[in-house]
């Protein structure tokens, strides 16, 4: 026989503090068949429950929901190669930019964001895009070639990385 709550604290933790974040459903027909999914909301159950009220079928269902913070962004960098196909919903309005359109647009949009360490490239599905990680030995590279670029040849004569020949040509 189960054992039904009758004290607050007796609840799961998530149903126990009536303010969070909440995965809202309604049923999509009349026969419960469906679902419809009206959204993940911020907030107190009877604000967001009046708030949808005019969206509801029959009934809301508030279902506790978490996000799971991905560890620290170095974390991702690795010494290993990795990618990932990925692909923004139609609402995102990339869906009929060509291949290479899509992917300039989101590589511009990931710099625009400081993310920096990783490379996009024309994606393998509809629609989508890849994601890949520079390995820390890339990113030493492209640190690197970086501040070569802000050298002269002068310096670059200097410091031994350019050959005499090459800064005298006669």
């Amino acid at each position: 026989m189960k054992t039904v709550p009758t004290y607050v604290s007796e609840l799961p933790e998530d149903y126990q503090n009536l303010y969070g974040l909440w995965k809202v459903t309604t049923e999509g027909d009349e026969e419960g068949r469906t679902t419809k999914s009206l959204g993940i909301y911020e907030g107190w159950v009877d604000e967001i429950a009046l708030y949808l009220s005019n969206k509801c079928y029959y009934s809301l269902t508030f279902s506790a929901y978490h996000i799971n913070k991905v560890p620290v962004s170095s974390n991702y960098i690795k010494k290993d190669k990795a990618q990932v196909n990925v692909k923004f919903d139609i609402d995102s309005k990339t869906w009929d930019l060509s291949a290479h359109d899509r992917a300039k647009l989101i590589s511009n949009l990931f710099a625009a964001n400081n993310r920096v360490n990783v490379k996009i490239e024309e994606g393998g599905t509809y629609a989508g895009f890849v994601v890949s990680n520079y390995t820390e030995a890339e990113i030493q590279e492209r640190r690197r070639q970086k501040a070569l670029a802000k050298l002269t040849d002068e310096d670059k004569l200097v410091l031994g990385l350019l050959d005499q020949k090459d800064y005298y040509p006669f």
